[in-house]
């Protein structure tokens, strides 16, 4: 049986936010709810985080955001994303030292 409110697709589009279909329960694939916090997009968060960032500081802090921000919501065990952002963390604390000993030599 289809649903009629979203044709199956799982999500209904509001605005520029697409959110989990309400009548079927069924869940974005694409878009699902751990990437967004409240009514906005975590993605559009970490877009204005970065944007003037140089390209390898951009992606670690990126994803730093990415992973605290969905820590209780993808995985049983939330330090899986905890440590997956402490990983990048300390990736992007000594890119810094790297960075900061280059500039002085």
């Amino acid at each position: 049986m289809s649903c009629g409110y979203c044709a199956d697709l799982g999500y209904t589009q509001e605005g520029s936010i697409a959110t989990d279909c309400t009548k079927c329960k069924t869940s974005d694939p694409i878009n699902p709810s751990h990437y967004r916090k409240g009514d906005k997009e975590v993605f559009d968060y970490i877009i204005d985080v970065t944007r003037d960032l140089p390209g390898d500081e951009a992606v670690m802090v990126g994803n730093i955001i990415k992973y605290i921000s969905r820590y209780r919501d993808k995985h049983p065990n939330p330090r899986t994303d905890i440590d997956k952002a402490k990983w990048y963390l300390n990736k992007l604390r000594n890119l810094l030292i790297a960075k900061e000993a280059q500039s002085e030599s």
